[in-house]
């Protein structure tokens, strides 16, 4: 099972708690279970990308896990995902890579706040977990790897909501339209 986050190396997109999470996953799944962290740091923040190597050496995940350096094209890595988790500790006001992943098919495990709760629909388009509980995401992540065809089922409803909510072009028309209902609303 392949499991990808992007996102800049910091404090908060959440690396460790996907490492540790899948630390925590039971042998057998471990062993089928590869990551991909994509991503990298401010220039004078190496130290970021230091603490992640540190967690994958002692954590035993060095088979496992690829740090891979920012790409400005991650189609690749999507396509290559069976999983895309965005694990934030602080809240996203946005989250692209959540909508990334489900214009790539896949079904996203995210954290319960910020922008992603209103882009993951829980059960449906992904699963929504304890923010910073690397034991929510790691039970998030087995059950996934329970059941395979809820990844299928999952990444294509994400998909569909990608294509209704978030295609470029409808997002463009949906913020026009409350710009000018608002610009248009009478005066108080």
């Amino acid at each position: 099972m392949n499991l990808l986050l992007v996102g800049r190396l910091n404090s908060w997109k959440g690396q460790s708690v996907l490492l540790e999470a899948v630390s925590l996953l039971p042998a057998i799944l471990r062993a089928r279970v590869r990551v991909r962290l994509v991503g990298g740091v401010f220039a004078a923040q190496t130290h970021f990308s230091q603490q992640l190597e540190s967690a994958i050496s002692e954590l035993n995940l060095s088979d496992q896990v690829d740090l891979i350096p920012f790409t400005r094209d991650p189609t690749e890595h999507y396509l290559w995902a069976d999983l895309v988790v965005v694990p934030s500790t602080k809240p996203e006001p946005f989250g692209l890579v959540a909508i990334e992943g489900m214009a790539a098919g896949r079904p996203v495990i995210a954290s319960n706040h910020g922008g992603l709760v209103e882009i993951v629909v829980d059960g449906e388009t992904g699963t929504l977990m304890r923010p910073g509980s690397a034991e929510a995401l790691c039970a998030a992540i087995a059950h996934y790897g329970d059941d395979p065809s809820r990844m299928l089922r999952e990444g294509g409803a994400g998909r569909k909501r990608f294509a209704a909510q978030f295609e470029q072009k409808l997002y463009k028309e949906g913020i026009v339209a409350v710009i000018a209902e608002q610009c248009l609303a009478p005066s108080p």
